[in-house]
């Protein structure tokens, strides 16, 4: 409880406000907020170690004081509501001026000004600094000013009103050590509160800009990326287009189908290429929507192979798809099938003449485990550690002539992750590779 208080009102300033004033706050006032409220704490602490001296050193001489500082100690904690509640001004205003100026003239009307008391209106002079900024000149200046003046008057003119508690020499000399002691201990507490506040802040600035940078890196690798496999597709399809466009006549039809094969397969890399890298600018901006819905494993992977149907009659890859029919998850159908799509996608042009493909799925801990396996010309350790990572994606290659960017398999970690689940692989060079994923298994309905 004491915990989650701390957090809302202390260090988060995450309270809500009436008229939603908080959050159209910037950083630096929110910090100024905050120290409204460590302030208020700071002075109810000190009105209560106050009242316990005097309850314990004659309760009958400062049974009125004792009611004073009470009330004064409500007041404080009605500073903090006050500020919590958007009334942000009046806040800032009754600690300024209340605190230092009121107690002190009003301890100076019971005491007078052997005791010292008088001393706190140096911390009430600090006060406007932490709390307004420079914008603010005329709360900074009245206050300052008046807490100077104040202090001028009660130390060093003579009495105005007599004392109403006239104070035995001893308890004089003890109060004026002891509001010396607290007047500059709580000074250094209020700077340190207000270093501790922009250190925060620092902080806070310092993890945004390598944030910022890390996603900048993150563009810019991917713009790279994307530079490198463009030029790839588009020169083999500009090539081959001029080739037969100048050549047509002088090649046989069999010719001519094998540059169009060829043309064909570059152009479904290109439109891989170009749908991955709109699906990751989408995820980027905070524009794709997730609507999870309960999904067949197993349709949606045949659905998929049939677009491939070609390529593995071509390679003569040996399928198998070991899903229960029935088998269902619960994830967004767009990324689902752009993280099949991808994974059989690469089993498939990075796996030999004559090889397997294994596509599996059971039901793991509530999770659904799912496997696109391979025999494929398989991942170095290395190449495999650092395949998830967008700073050290390399172009995986091989003995196939196949290549990729790594670009897909990114865009599968993103959609993976964004669906409550993850992803990872396992991999030895020449002996294939298993690329696991795991999302929520069918919810049943409300």
């Amino acid at each position: 409880m004491m915990k989650r208080v701390l957090k809302k009102y202390f260090l988060d300033f995450n309270f809500l406000t009436p008229d939603g004033v908080a959050s159209k706050l910037d950083e630096d006032e929110k910090i100024k907020l905050r120290l409204v409220n460590y302030l208020a704490l700071l002075s109810t602490f000190n009105m209560l170690i106050y009242l316990v001296i005097y309850t314990w050193v004659d309760l009958s001489l400062f049974k009125y004081i004792i009611i004073f500082l009470s009330l004064t100690s409500a007041f404080n904690i009605g500073v903090i509501v006050l500020n919590t509640r958007g009334r942000h001004l009046f806040a800032k205003l009754l600690l300024a001026i209340f605190t230092p100026l009121f107690m002190s003239l009003i301890a100076t009307v019971f005491f007078g000004s052997g005791p010292g008391f008088q001393v706190f209106l140096f911390l009430g002079a600090m006060i406007p600094m932490f709390i307004w900024s420079y914008q603010e000149p005329k709360y900074r200046t009245f206050i300052v000013s008046s807490c100077v003046c104040l202090y001028v008057v009660i130390e060093f003119a003579p009495p105005f009103v007599d004392p109403i508690i006239d104070l035995p020499e001893n308890y004089v000399a003890a109060f004026l050590k002891t509001n010396i002691a607290v007047c500059f201990s709580s000074a250094g507490i209020a700077i340190g509160s207000f270093q501790f506040l922009y250190y925060l802040k620092e902080q806070q600035l310092m993890n945004q800009t390598k944030e910022l940078e890390i996603s900048q890196a993150h563009k810019d690798k991917i713009y790279s990326i994307i530079a490198h496999d463009l030029r790839g597709p588009f020169g083999s399809i500009a090539g081959m287009i001029d080739l037969l466009f100048k050549e047509y006549d002088r090649y046989t039809d069999e010719k001519r189908l094998k540059i169009l094969r060829s043309m064909h397969g570059s152009s479904n890399a290109l439109k891989s290429l170009l749908e991955n890298l709109l699906n990751w600018s989408r995820m980027q901006s905070g524009n794709m929507i997730i609507s999870p819905e309960n999904l067949n494993v197993r349709e949606m992977t045949e659905d998929i192979l049939v677009l491939h149907q070609e390529l593995c009659q071509k390679k003569d890859l040996k399928i198998k798809v070991a899903i229960e029919p029935h088998a269902q998850i619960y994830a967004d159908r767009h990324m689902v099938s752009t993280i099949l799509r991808n994974l059989i996608s690469n089993a498939i042009k990075f796996t030999d003449q004559g090889g397997s493909m294994h596509v599996s799925a059971k039901e793991v801990d509530g999770m659904t485990q799912i496997c696109v396996k391979d025999s494929g010309i398989g991942l170095a350790e290395k190449s495999l550690k650092n395949l998830f990572n967008i700073e050290k994606t390399d172009k995986i290659s091989g003995a196939h002539p196949g290549k990729g960017s790594g670009l897909g398999l990114l865009i599968c970690k993103d959609f993976v992750e964004n669906n409550g689940g993850q992803i990872w692989a396992e991999s030895e060079p020449s002996k294939g590779s298993s690329f696991y994923f795991t999302l929520p298994s069918k919810q049943s309905a409300s």
